[in-house]
């Protein structure tokens, strides 16, 4: 497996959960961000969006998240790389 698909799996893992995991995955992909693919970028990007969208509209409470924060800190950075390298 390479980094890229290790990387994907490890967010889907920590997103239902609501332990330091979160923290720490969020902290090692978002201190990587230039060694993904686009693609892998775009579908964290979704995934993330996925989980901020069900925070935005109750379906998941956000606050039972020890670093929820750091979820969308992550999504706002990869979605800034994806802006960056488009338009590169």
């Amino acid at each position: 497996m390479d980094i890229d698909t290790l990387s994907i799996c490890a967010l889907r893992y920590v997103l239902p959960r609501h332990t330091y995991m979160v923290g720490l995955i969020c902290d090692e992909i978002g201190n990587n961000l230039g060694v993904f693919k686009n693609e892998t970028l775009n579908i964290m990007k979704r995934d993330l969006d996925n989980w901020y969208n069900d925070v935005k509209n109750g379906s998941i409470n956000a606050s039972n998240y020890c670093d929820w924060r750091k979820l969308d800190t992550l999504r706002n950075k990869i979605d800034n790389v994806l802006t960056n390298n488009s338009s590169t």
